[in-house]
């Protein structure tokens, strides 16, 4: 620990971290698309994942937040607002369009040196695929007939130009311009947004900024770790960026007994009381795997005392709680883990297992109140 600096509690700072989230009070971004909007905004980013063992991730990732909720809400922000669009951040993941000067290095980057996944695309491949698209409109990789070749990985297509179609995507020529389910359909970037170029890109002082800020919004206190998440090539100016920040005293520097050596907070968020944030024990949420409150393993098991682990990746024989298991939140506490599947032919959720974490709580009382979560979660999934 450096010596002198102020201390803020691991209450304090899982409080302030839950009240970034939206997750401390009824409908807190609003609701509809304006509402959808303002959650991805404060959040900075929603992971798309494809596994549909119940609703997928970015889906239920928004229904937490917002309770109207519903998947074509996302559609529409994404196809006919264009208010966000599809890109990389730790994961493929609807960013704001507003952001998306932030990215533009990285795309450049991805087509200068393409990774060794798309070492077998070809320069002819990309150039028959734009010039098919800015010809006939977007695709999708059904719509391309070409004959099959061997998986040469569990994830690849047996279809080539599928590759060459990504490596194009994350090179920033196409966007993802509609969904139907997980098929993504490719329309030229430029086309897709209206723009007649693309915009600029930012320096890597601006893109460390703006890291460092989007990790604020949605964490209230930081770490470097948490600010550099999976980042590598911008982890020195994200350093000298909060240092500079912390000199000029728009952030503090604290440290967090038993957790972290040394966070970031404003001094507004420091100066706060534990106890002028609203705790609900009976506000119940039932969190994807892939929510940004579980996403960073260390930072949920020091501010929580949970140690998470999605299972579904690991044997059978070695799981501890089950496939696809989730979290749930009351209050301010990570509470139980239910092992769930969706039944999409009877309508109804399954639970395989339900397993309460260490603590003194009533369970009755909290198990009623799950249950009318989980009640609230099949009607999200079904009845629609």
């Amino acid at each position: 620990m450096k010596k002198n600096l102020p201390e803020l509690s691991p209450v304090h700072m899982r409080r302030l971290w839950l009240e970034r989230q939206g997750l401390l009070e009824e409908a807190p971004f609003g609701l509809g698309r304006d509402g959808a909007y303002a959650a991805i905004r404060r959040l900075g980013y929603v992971q798309i994942d494809t596994i549909f063992v119940v609703e997928r991730a970015h889906h239920h990732i928004l229904w937490t937040r917002v309770p109207d909720y519903r998947p074509e809400v996302l559609r529409a922000l994404q196809t006919e607002e264009k208010r966000v669009f599809e890109y990389w951040t730790h994961a493929l993941s609807f960013i704001p369009t507003e952001d998306f000067r932030y990215f533009v290095r990285s795309m450049r980057e991805h087509e200068r040196e393409p990774s060794a996944w798309f070492r077998n695309v070809t320069p002819k491949q990309r150039r028959d695929l734009l010039r098919r698209i800015r010809r006939d409109g977007a695709i999708s990789i059904r719509q391309i007939e070409e004959e099959r070749q061997e998986k040469d990985h569990e994830w690849a297509s047996r279809k080539p130009s599928k590759r060459a179609l990504e490596h194009l995507f994350y090179s920033g020529r196409l966007a993802v311009s509609a969904r139907e389910g997980m098929v993504k359909h490719y329309d030229a970037l430029e086309r897709h947004f209206g723009w007649d170029r693309r915009p600029a890109a930012v320096s890597r002082r601006e893109e460390a900024s703006y890291r460092i800020d989007r990790t604020l919004a949605a964490q209230g206190a930081i770490t470097f770790d948490s600010a550099t998440y999976l980042e590598r090539d911008l982890r020195d100016p994200i350093r000298a960026e909060l240092d500079r920040r912390a000199r000029a005293g728009s952030l503090v520097r604290a440290h967090v007994p038993g957790a972290f050596a040394e966070v970031f907070v404003s001094p507004d968020d420091l100066a706060k009381k534990e106890d002028a944030f609203a705790i609900d024990p009976e506000r119940i949420h039932v969190l994807s795997p892939f929510d940004p409150l579980l996403i960073q393993r260390r930072r949920t098991r020091a501010l929580f005392d949970f140690d998470y682990v999605l299972e579904c990746y690991i044997p059978e024989a070695k799981r501890k709680f089950g496939y696809f298991v989730l979290p749930v939140l009351a209050g301010e506490r990570l509470v139980a883990r239910i092992d769930l599947k969706a039944d999409r032919e009877s309508g109804r959720l399954v639970r395989k297992a339900w397993h309460w974490e260490r603590g003194d709580f009533d369970k009755k009382r909290m198990r009623a109140a799950i249950e009318t979560k989980l009640a609230e979660f099949a009607r999200f999934q079904f009845e629609r």
